[in-house]
């Protein structure tokens, strides 16, 4: 079943990010922990880990594009 991959809140108070890129593209293995995106925050530019071993299915938010918490940015097949 597909697992929707969405931003966390990183800090109390900060609706308006950045999802600078990418780093695993549509079709890409990625394993948990494994750097999957880079989103730039008030406080800094952070390196998120993907939150399950699987295959990206589908990157719902472009690079570049301003994120809030909760929102669904990515589609991720669990591997078996």
């Amino acid at each position: 079943m597909p697992h929707t991959i969405t931003l966390p809140h990183l800090h109390p108070g900060m609706e308006e990010n950045v999802l600078v890129d990418w780093l695993k593209q549509e079709g890409d293995l990625v394993r948990y922990g494994e750097p999957l995106y880079i989103v730039e925050t008030r406080k800094g530019v952070f390196e998120m880990p993907s939150e399950l071993d699987g295959r990206v299915d589908r990157l719902l938010v472009p690079r570049g594009a301003s994120v809030t918490p909760g929102q669904a940015i990515a589609i991720i097949e669990p591997l078996p």
